[in-house]
């Protein structure tokens, strides 16, 4: 726990509105805004492309990587709302240094700690069947299969004949 109430340039407006931008406001935005483009990027090749199995390929890339970016966004967030609005607040706040100081930046350490469980969330080959259907990224089996055209036999009744009809394709 720190008594004094942070690090002393901290009183300095100037420099704690840089320190605050450069550690917590940039790399959140930076994070955010490199996976969108990322993103973006392979939507792109994948409508140029045309190519459903590298899309099936890079589907779960980008799930692991849109989870591991909101765990990010969740956990960081608060940090950088908490010590934005000390930084630009006339009225102290205890709520709130006490959440920045001696709550808040373990986040940093959690979100380490879960990655390797949101990249075990996406592989649906380590779930059982049982769950699969509960998880929203549950994996449907296309195939094609020839369609045999049966030909409709028609009798008329009252001339005794047989009509063989082609069935119109849709």
């Amino acid at each position: 726990m720190i008594t004094c109430g942070g690090p002393c340039y901290f009183y300095e407006t100037a420099i704690s509105i840089f320190d605050q931008f450069i550690d917590l406001v940039l790399p959140v935005l930076l994070s955010s805004y490199v996976t969108l483009a990322l993103l973006i990027r392979v939507l792109r090749q994948k409508y140029h492309m045309q190519q459903r199995q590298m899309w099936r390929k890079n589907r779960r890339l980008v799930i692991q990587l849109l989870y591991i970016t909101i765990l990010y966004n969740l956990l960081w967030l608060p940090m950088v709302i908490c010590s934005s609005i000390m930084l630009f607040s006339t009225v102290p706040q205890p709520i709130l240094i006490d959440l920045s100081i001696n709550i808040l930046p373990y986040g940093i350490y959690v979100v380490i700690l879960l990655c390797p469980f949101v990249s075990l969330v996406s592989l649906p080959e380590l779930w059982p069947r049982s769950v699969r259907g509960i998880l929203p990224f549950r994996r449907t089996i296309n195939s094609v299969r020839p369609q045999i055209q049966i030909p409709m036999v028609h009798i008329h009744i009252t001339s005794r004949t047989v009509v063989i009809a082609q069935q119109k394709n849709h």
